[in-house]
């Protein structure tokens, strides 16, 4: 059980590792402890606040002076909720303290649409053009800046539209609301911003606009086909929520500026209002703040408000004659409810089968352009129950995940973890609607009747080039779609495989043991992401809820697992039944999504033939006439606000910013020390630090004194040890292994299918290990492949265990991930210190010539997850069954990811950047694919090669680790299992049958004194540190940084690789499965983020200047309309600076647009020997920058 508040220690304080005793036993893993009742999360009166409403002096009688009446005040665990209501608006204010240097608002408005036009998305990017007393286009962005952020945001999802804003403490966020406020319920909506935001049309007839550009790149994806034709069948009729409320390419086109003026008064309401504010805001400012704000936007609602037509209004009505009216536009935009949602027709039930002749679902096909025809995806989709029903939806969540999460599941069993598996993964996912929808999606299902044919017409397009034979085979693609049930067959699968598992008794352990795991990565989720999490419970609320009780009930999670965790087998079967197999009812509704390599050239011919016939209607001479309007209108739009307005809001000041001070134990070396070593004499050192520390030295004696006592702790440890002391429930365990560098190019490779295998395997664990985890070995051995025809036996039986090696339980990987299930909340495996994994996942990241292991458990469960990440670090046995599994798999999503532009342009731009065998391209797209085929044709091959690189990694003095836990909560003896593995890993060669790095003491000395490639010996690289155990971790592990594989690099950074030559090198890339561009475009920078790189400060800000909302890239290229998104980024670690701009509809006119701006700049700034930056824009890019630190 937590602390309290009062009791738990703060992530500043040093705490004595020698000292620490377990305030609770480790308990015994099992089905016991899956029946235990969870503690009550929600907790009424607050229990961080030890009161009720007047806690802190905030509460009903200060509330009530300023005009807000509370609502309800409780706690979440450790965050105190409470809510207000406006009494003269209806405004409701809801105040979640969260113990963070952050804070953050949520602006929530319920919005509803019954049209593909997008109102409300446009209206959502229309708001930041401007208000009534701040009409300037950028100006709350801009002074977002200097509030200690990094500019505003927003989301418009299908039931509601939120803008956000982050500041580095309160006092930003205090500041900006009132601006904020002022542009949410007055803004300008001018018709000339409509035209460059949403859309306008080109010289060609062609079309542009931020919003245009952002559907663009999202309408024709197959997730975006997929989805749509789902919440049609679930949703029908003229409910709200079938519709795409970010708008269809071909109504964004027709809407207009009018409507969206409409649907602003209509939806805009300030009883439609509700801020949602997380961090530590104290609540009178905050809701004085709010009450100010008010009174002053009625105020100037009283004022004429400014004109907002268009520059060219009869052009605007020939060219909406032109293009004509949007569909349903006769439709009243106005909710008819009370609130919005509130309508019965949005929740309405499809029509059942009249005459249900077999419990199969229908199937409706859609497609998607693609320039392959390898694999495509099937649906089902079900309606659930609603959203004021906690326990059912509740319910219907574990059920999903019984059936499809983890490779037990039955469907991830049959279709996935088999010898012939017909897709990459099976997920459960579901809308929280009013009336809520569930879904399970079967991706990358491999097209075997198409396959072959589809590889040799490709082949004969390259070769002949003939329109001719291209029409010919588009005619034939359509034949073979027409013919082609694959995707309905693997549909229909789905649900027979759900049917038989509603026939047998359901393993009610496990459905026990997904509850207590949910509740936990609930928690988990309120430690690691408590901002983002609170808003989205709180926005299902705002939304959906009747009555105020309604959010205790529904946060209260640990109440609804405690009731359905005393539920018989028989229980979850008949819900099983109810939900999923209602043949009565017109669900499951099924849709297969096929890709078609013919409808990108249809698509790209009509668009041609829709601008002909525009450039007919509308005449070249009036669009030649509207460019130039829009050029115009972007030159004013260029134009920065008055200085007076940018000074309006005050520099927040970031010396009122508390951070946390972490005072992480190790027992490395800090490098900072080993800089002062080299620098002179211990006695000038200290001299040094005195005056620097003035008279702290003394008062913080004790401090030091346990910190030095925890350190001695950390100093017994085999391993170079980082302890970060944080206040939290759980622990985060991480090992961090350098990738070796003698690996060949095929074995690097390797490393991301290994990555996929660590918790996919069968396991040798140690009879102590097993021990913990309460694994019995049986006497009689078992096979680990687990055939497709079998498995499902294997796994009700419970696969059992056997003795392989004298003193080891051999586990299988079914039991694996049931013992990964029980004990933690994560597991991870893969490249780099975040652990990127997945197929393609190289990238130029953060140390990513790391491997790493991660695992994160309940503090309780410590043990438990050691012996876990220990199991899979020493004992993992890699066979060809399990690897032949994996490949399959990996082939499948690599095939998909081709068909995104956007990881495209990243993965080109990698391989040109970096050394072919340079991790990154490695473990890249390009290489693994070409790989993953040939590690296909030879299993065996493949296998031996992975044993291999597992071997190589971990070896003892070769990987650090990084703990993650709140010291006082970890056991007594929390730091024996990490004396014990050195015994471990002495035993690991026995194990994987190969020899490790142990060699003979003869052949360690000469290779000690061989010289490397940089100059130095092995031995001059020994990981004993100066002052601690061990030298810097970053020495121990031999990490580098990503610069040294760039083409960029300084020859004395290159390591001795041979110097590379760099080059300007430019590509373009076409992509049938994409309408819009991508570009990424990388220059050198200096390298690292210590004293050396004297300009990082002002490369940092300088970047920051060009890429924060409303600056320089921002004006010139979002705000012309040619691409959604822009960004300038600087990345030390690798060395270099990177301009990216996507989805763009021009995306050369983008790029020159930036480099004529670019040049111009620097131009006037030599010319008149001025700042290329004005003042207002270098301090708005430096307090954005120290938002990015914090």
């Amino acid at each position: 059980m937590a602390l309290s508040p009062q009791e738990s220690p703060t992530s500043s304080e040093v705490v004595d590792l020698s000292a620490v005793v377990s305030p609770a036993a480790v308990s015994g893993a099992g089905e016991d402890a899956a029946l235990r009742p969870a503690t009550p999360s929600v907790c009424t009166p607050c229990c961080v606040c030890r009161g009720s409403a007047k806690a802190e002096g905030e509460g009903g009688n200060s509330a009530e002076a300023l005009g807000f009446q509370l609502v309800q005040h409780f706690s979440l665990k450790t965050i105190c909720i409470r809510e207000w209501k406006c009494m003269q608006t209806g405004v409701r204010v809801l105040l979640c303290r969260i113990a963070s240097p952050l804070c953050n608002l949520y602006a929530t408005l319920p919005t509803e649409a019954h049209t593909d036009e997008g109102l409300p998305h446009t209206l959502e990017h229309l708001v930041f053009l401007g208000s009534r007393r701040f009409p300037y286009k950028g100006v709350l962005d801009f002074l977002a800046n200097r509030c200690l952020s990094q500019g505003t945001n927003a989301w418009t999802a299908t039931d509601h539209t939120t803008y956000t804003l982050t500041t580095a403490g309160s006092e930003g966020l205090l500041n900006l609301l009132p601006v904020y406020l002022d542009h949410l319920m007055i803004p300008t909506l001018h018709d000339n911003a409509f035209k460059t935001e949403v859309h306008h049309l080109t010289q060609n007839a062609g079309s542009a606009g931020v919003v245009y550009s952002e559907m663009e790149a999202r309408e024709r994806q197959a997730s975006s086909v997929l989805y749509r034709k789902l919440v049609e069948l679930v949703y029908p009729g003229d409910s709200g929520y079938r519709y795409e409320t970010g708008g269809l390419m071909e109504q964004i086109r027709r809407t207009s500026n009018a409507r969206v003026r409409e649907y602003h008064k209509n939806f805009y309401k300030w009883s439609n209002l509700s801020l949602i504010v997380t961090g530590l805001v104290e609540a009178t400012s905050l809701l004085d703040t709010v009450r100010r704000s008010i009174k002053q936007i009625e105020e100037a609602k009283t004022l004429p408000a400014p004109p907002a037509l268009s520059a060219c209004p009869e052009l605007d009505a020939q060219i909406a004659k032109a293009v004509g009216p949007p569909e349903h536009g006769e439709r009243p935009l106005a909710f008819s409810g009370e609130r919005p949602w509130t309508d019965d027709r949005n929740v309405r039930l499809p029509a059942s089968p009249s005459s249900p002749q077999s419990s199969s679902p229908a199937f409706h096909r859609v497609y998607f352009p693609a320039d392959d025809a390898e694999s495509g995806r099937v649906a089902l989709a079900w309606r659930g129950p609603a959203w004021k029903d906690a326990l059912g939806r509740e319910v219907v969540d574990i059920l999903g995940s019984y059936l499809s999460e983890g490779n037990v599941a039955p469907l991830q069993r049959e279709l996935v973890q088999c010898d012939d598996p017909v897709c990459a993964t099976v997920d459960f996912s579901s809308e929280n609607f009013r009336e809520t929808s569930f879904f399970l999606e079967a991706a990358d299902v491999r097209l075997e009747g198409r396959r072959g044919g589809e590889r040799e017409s490709e082949k004969e397009t390259r070769e002949n080039a003939c329109k001719k034979q291209k029409r010919e085979e588009d005619k034939a693609e359509e034949e073979r779609l027409a013919e082609n049930r694959e995707l309905e067959a693997v549909g229909k699968r789905i649900q027979e495989i759900i049917a038989r598992e509603a026939e047998g008794p359901l393993d009610l352990a496990r459905l026990r043991m997904l509850l207590r795991r949910e509740l936990l990565q609930f928690y988990r989720a309120l430690e690691t992401n408590p901002h983002d999490t609170m808003a989205e419970l709180l926005n299902e609320y705002i939304v959906n809820h009747r009555h105020a009780e309604d959010l205790q009930s529904f946060l209260n999670l640990a109440g609804v697992v405690n009731s359905l965790a005393e539920q018989p087998e028989t229980f979850w079967r008949g819900e099983l039944r109810r939900w999923f197999l209602n043949s009565s009812s017109a669900f499951p509704a099924g849709v297969a999504c096929y890709p078609s390599t013919s409808l990108a050239s249809k698509l790209h011919a009509e668009d041609q033939a829709r601008e002909a016939r525009l450039r007919e209607s509308v005449g070249e001479a009036q669009l030649a006439k509207l460019a130039a309007t829009v050029e115009e209108i972007k030159l004013q739009q260029k134009q920065p606000p008055p200085k007076d307005v940018l000074l309006s809001v005050p520099v927040a000041s970031i010396d009122k910013v508390v951070l946390p001070d972490k005072a992480p134990l190790s027992n490395f070396d800090d490098p900072r020390d080993e800089e002062e070593l080299r620098e002179g004499t211990r006695e000038e050192r200290k001299e040094k630090g005195d005056a620097k520390r003035g008279g702290e030295t003394t008062c913080q004696t004790g401090g030091e004194e346990a910190k030095k006592r925890g350190e001695d702790v950390l100093s017994r440890l085999p391993f170079p040890v980082q302890l970060d002391a944080q206040a939290t429930e759980f622990v985060q365990i991480k090992l961090l292994s350098r990738i070796p560098e003698n690996l060949s190019p095929h074995e690097r490779r390797a490393l991301l299918l290994l990555a996929d295998l660590v918790f996919e395997c069968d396991v040798l664990f140690p009879a102590a290990l097993a021990e913990v985890l309460h694994v019995q070995p049986s006497c009689s051995p078992c096979s680990s492949a687990g055939s497709s025809s079998n498995a499902g036996e294997c796994v009700a039986s419970e696969r059992q265990n056997a003795v392989d090696v004298a003193g080891y339980v051999r586990v299988s990987y079914e039991q694996l991930t049931r013992l990964v299930f029980e004990h933690a909340t994560s597991s991870s495996a893969g490249l780099g210190f975040h652990a990127e994994s997945g197929a393609g996942a190289g990238s130029a990241s953060l140390m990513y010539d790391l491997f790493s292991l991660s695992i994160t458990a309940p503090v309780d469960r410590y043990f438990q997850a050691t012996a876990l990440l220990f199991g899979v670090l020493c004992g993992l046995q890699i066979e060809a069954a399990r690897v032949s599994v994996h490949l399959k798999r990996h082939l499948k999503q690599l095939v998909r990811k081709k068909r995104s532009a956007k990881f495209l342009v990243q993965q080109l731009e990698t391989s040109l950047r970096y050394r072919r065998g340079a991790v990154p391209n490695s473990c890249g797209w390009g290489q693994q694919l070409a790989t993953m085929k040939r590690m296909q044709k030879d299993l065996a091959h493949a296998t031996q090669t992975l044993i291999t690189v597992y071997r190589h990694l971990f070896q003892q003095l070769a990987f650090g680790v990084h703990i993650v836990a709140d010291v006082a909560q970890l056991p007594a003896g929390w730091e024996k299992p990490w004396r014990d593995l050195q015994a471990l890993l002495a035993a690991r060669p026995m194990l994987l049958d190969l020899p490790l790095a142990g060699e003979k003491r003869e052949k360690t000395e000469s290779r000690l004194n061989e010289k490397t490639p940089d100059g130095e010996t092995e031995k001059d690289k020994e990981p004993w540190g100066k002052k601690k155990k061990f030298a810097a971790i970053a020495k121990v592990l031999g990490v580098r940084p990503s610069a040294c594989d760039n083409v960029f690099a300084e020859p004395e950074t290159q390591s001795g690789r041979g110097k590379m030559q760099e080059e300007e090198t430019r590509i373009a890339c076409g992509i049938g499965s994409s309408d819009a561009g991508h570009v990424l475009v990388s220059v050198k920078g200096p390298v690292g983020y210590g004293e050396k790189n004297k300009d990082l400060a002002a490369i940092m800000v300088m970047a920051e200047c060009c890429s924060m909302m409303e600056g320089l890239l921002f004006r010139t290229v979002r705000g012309a309309g040619f691409a959604y998104g822009c960004d300038f980024a600087y990345f030390p670690w690798q060395g270099q600076l990177t301009l990216r701009l996507s989805p763009a509809t021009n995306p050369a006119a983008a790029v020159k647009a930036v480099v004529e701006e670019f040049r111009s700049r620097v131009q006037a700034s030599t010319a008149s020997g001025t700042r290329i930056f004005s003042d207002e824009e270098i301090v708005a890019g430096k307090c954005g920058t120290l938002f990015s630190i914090v």
